[in-house]
């Protein structure tokens, strides 16, 4: 195999891991700002409630 065929598998694989562990990270802030919400953040009592008991926008 030629060295750029072996640096093209290289950096497709590499966008390829990095895109993946993104989506997860991205996946699990989503999650975590959809449990509460933070100062002046807009929130509800049934649905998100304020994060640490902190004034939140009704």
């Amino acid at each position: 195999m030629s060295p750029k065929v072996q640096v093209l598998l290289l950096v497709v694989g590499l966008i390829t891991f990095l895109a993946v562990h993104a989506e997860e990270e991205l996946s699990e802030t989503e999650e975590s700002e959809r449990s509460c919400a933070n100062e002046y953040q807009s929130c509800n009592w049934t649905n998100r409630p304020c994060c640490d008991n902190i004034s939140c926008v009704l």
